[in-house]
């Protein structure tokens, strides 16, 4: 399978500007071949708790990357918040159909940053499969808990960790990514952010083979990465 990791340069709150820019690198993956492209965690708003602006009422980012998921034959992951007195931290994943294949909510919630103080956690694991490859969903923050990853078993081909993960703790992600990866025996996507919100993120977007080598990191750049990766034996 072809995937995309899109480490985007995510404007703070700025919806409009940020969804147009993925839909230029939702065309290029498509015209690249590839089968998905996956985004950022909080894709087109950034890790904000303004969830009265940044919120969505009536989907309409969702029917929006429906139409663009049709329009260029690729399947997309991308991350969104609900305008909700309860809300939550949501990665839903597209077919190339338009169809919702997958939708997970953020178990694991970033209290350092306030973040159980404007959602809820979710509580169930989530994994999907496209085509013949198995994926499991994660979230930024439930990088460093084991029960998300545990409960996926050894069912997964590939678990996708889409991220907010700012520059001042980029050794840890380097470092967990990799060690989460040997011991699923699955590839691990992980999809952070690039560029100034209210903190700096340095990305390193990757793809970590199932042995823990890097097939690729993006380092402090936006940037697009297509890789092959094979299902698990």
């Amino acid at each position: 399978m072809k995937i995309a990791v899109c480490q985007l340069d995510i404007k703070y709150e700025d919806k409009e500007y940020n969804i147009a820019r993925a839909k230029e690198f939702i065309e290029d993956a498509a015209d690249q071949g590839a089968d998905v492209i996956f985004f950022p965690e909080m894709s087109f708003t950034g890790f904000s708790m303004d969830t009265e602006l940044t919120g969505e009422e009536d989907l309409h980012t969702q029917s929006l990357m429906e139409e663009y998921a049709k329009r260029y034959g690729i399947a997309i992951g991308f991350g969104w918040v609900e305008h909700q007195v309860e809300s939550e931290n949501h990665y839903t994943v597209i077919d190339a159909d338009g169809e919702m294949i997958a939708d997970y909510l953020k178990i694991h919630l970033f209290e350092d940053a306030g973040e159980d103080e404007h959602f809820v956690p979710g509580y169930e694991v989530v994994t999907f499969t496209l085509d013949d490859m198995d994926f499991g969903l994660s979230i930024c923050y439930d990088m460093r808990f084991d029960d998300v990853y545990e409960d996926m078993g050894a069912s997964t081909d590939a678990v996708v960790v889409a991220a907010n993960w700012p520059a001042a703790r980029e050794d840890d992600w380097r470092q967990i990514i990799r060690d989460r990866a040997t011991e699923l025996n699955s590839y691990m996507i992980g999809v952070n952010c690039y560029g100034e919100q209210e903190e700096h993120y340095s990305g390193y977007s990757c793809v970590i083979g199932p042995d823990g080598e890097a097939l690729f990191e993006i380092e402090d750049m936006e940037d697009m990465v297509v890789v092959d990766i094979d299902k698990v034996e």
